[in-house]
């Protein structure tokens, strides 16, 4: 199903991305080491290798990503700082997004209550 999908996405956009970010999905990894070593699935990394573009796996690459929105003022990094929030992800470095985090309480105004 993920290669699938990414072979659709691709095609749909007419494009491939230079880098992706995963989190550590069965599909993808298949042991987490310590830090940032990962054993990468074999068929996972053929199609990152098939399409040329760059992996990253984590938390931390998801809250690189998410402070790299909120430098640029990219309108959807409050949103997707909101949902971490609620994850109740754990903190893992002492950036801006990790502070945001651990202080983040109230829902963002347009968000939906459940």
């Amino acid at each position: 199903m993920l290669f699938d999908a990414h072979a659709r996405a691709f095609a749909a956009f007419g494009c491939v991305p230079r880098r992706g970010i995963y989190d550590n999905m069965k599909t993808a990894v298949d042991k987490v080491g310590r830090g940032k070593e990962r054993a990468v699935n074999a068929r996972f990394e053929a199609m990152c290798s098939h399409y040329l573009f760059e992996r990253e796996h984590g938390l931390d690459a998801v809250l690189h990503t998410v402070q790299a929105a909120l430098d640029s003022g990219h309108p959807s990094a409050a949103r997707v700082l909101n949902v971490l929030s609620r994850l109740r992800a754990p903190v893992t470095n002492g950036s801006l997004v990790t502070t945001k985090l651990q202080l983040k309480e109230e829902p963002a105004a347009d968000d939906v209550s459940r």
